[in-house]
């Protein structure tokens, strides 16, 4: 808690997002992070654990950071065509959110 509350101080004073605050960047971090191994009995792909970094955290930022030289060229690609790169990311890890699957089958 304490690293991760240097980390959202550190980058509200540099002006950069806190890790914490986006979700779909949290969730393709944590998938990417993940170790699982093919279960033969049930047939299903089980999660045995998580690797743990915050340099992946760091280096997203950075690279955030570095779109700001890319904004002259940014303009040029219309507003709909960003909303749907947007949507579609956002709909694409909603098919594999545990939680969300617990919510519709209740």
């Amino acid at each position: 808690m304490v690293a991760l509350g240097l980390i959202t101080a550190f980058t509200s004073i540099a002006g950069l997002p806190w890790m914490c605050g986006a979700t779909v960047q949290s969730m393709n971090h944590v998938r990417s992070m993940t170790k699982s191994e093919y279960n033969d009995e049930s047939g299903t792909l089980e999660v045995t654990g998580v690797i743990e970094t915050r340099l992946t955290g760091l280096l997203t930022h950075a690279l955030i950071l570095g779109t700001l030289w890319l904004l002259p060229l940014l303009g040029y690609l219309p507003i709909p065509v960003v909303s749907g790169i947007f949507l579609f990311l956002g709909r694409k890890l909603m098919s594999g959110n545990s939680f969300l699957v617990r919510i519709k089958d209740a």
